[in-house]
């Protein structure tokens, strides 16, 4: 009975999931791979799975959705057609803003330009999560150990001397931190460690909507200084990873063709590659 009791809990057990996400205007047609991938790969365990998306276009998203979403429901939350950088800058907004919206037991953010190869379901234990939050390693400054990651060194030289410089400025880890000490995301180096990606992330439902009220707030501080975070959003859940307990998912959760030392990594979920400047067009005033 004991081992029962204290066996983590997978999301083979878990009764719902919301992926929330954002696409509006054009992105939208992004955002219809991304829905495909998860309807054919995401939580296939799961009794009910919904998506709960921000768009402009409402109509468009439950149309295709009628058509294509079969095991998956969407419920859609209308917001104005923002574009660059706000559609990103403001998800904890969006988020915060709906959260009594969201019934579901487990809550998972993911970039529409994101797709799910293969079910992960096995392969992820929520009741371990710490502090009941999943965040992922950023591919980008993700770098193998041993023999292989001499190799990369070897094979790449600007990459060597690009990492030891930052390092040698008193970095802990690599990564796109937040430098500005007036800025709420901002990072000491003595906290970066490990730098996380914006465009996904996982957690039980409480505390997923707890970080995101933080972050809303946080990024509206920002604001009302007319300053923008470095990498927006993602900038300020590196700052909530570097100051609070939270679980670090391996590169496998997001994983990207153009790095060579992924290349042995089998994925579960990947970045779709893009146009350079696709998905940056700017507010329309």
């Amino acid at each position: 009975m004991d081992d029962l009791i204290d066996r983590p809990k997978s999301f083979k057990e878990v009764n719902s999931v919301g992926i929330v996400m954002v696409a509006t205007n054009d992105y939208l047609s992004r955002w219809f791979d991304a829905a495909t991938s998860l309807e054919q790969s995401a939580f296939l365990s799961c009794k009910d799975v919904r998506i709960h998306l921000f768009t402009n276009r409402q109509q468009d998203a439950q149309s295709w959705a009628s058509y294509n979403l079969k095991r998956i429901k969407l419920v859609v939350h209308q917001i104005n057609a923002w574009g660059w950088p706000e559609a990103t800058l403001y998800r904890y907004r969006f988020i915060n803003d709906s959260s009594d919206a969201f019934s579901e037991e487990i809550l998972m953010y993911l970039d529409s330009d994101m797709q799910v190869m293969q079910d992960f379901t096995n392969e992820v234990f929520t009741s371990d999560w710490d502090e009941g939050l999943a965040l992922v390693q950023h591919p980008g400054y993700y770098r193998n150990s041993g023999v292989r990651g001499v190799y990369d060194y070897l094979t790449n030289p600007k990459m060597l001397l690009k990492d030891k410089l930052y390092l040698m400025k008193g970095n802990s880890g690599l990564g796109a931190w937040e430098e500005n000490i007036e800025s709420s995301s901002y990072v000491e180096p003595n906290k970066r460690k490990t730098y996380v990606h914006g465009a996904v992330w996982l957690g039980q439902r409480e505390q997923f909507l707890k970080m995101c009220k933080v972050l809303a707030t946080n990024v509206d501080k920002d604001l009302e200084f007319g300053y923008i975070a470095k990498w927006h959003d993602e900038s300020h859940l590196n700052w909530y990873c570097a100051n609070r307990p939270c679980t670090l998912l391996g590169v496998r959760f997001s994983w990207f063709k153009g790095f060579k030392n992924l290349r042995h990594i089998e994925p579960f979920i990947c970045t779709v590659e893009k146009e350079k400047g696709e998905g940056r067009e700017p507010t329309s005033t």
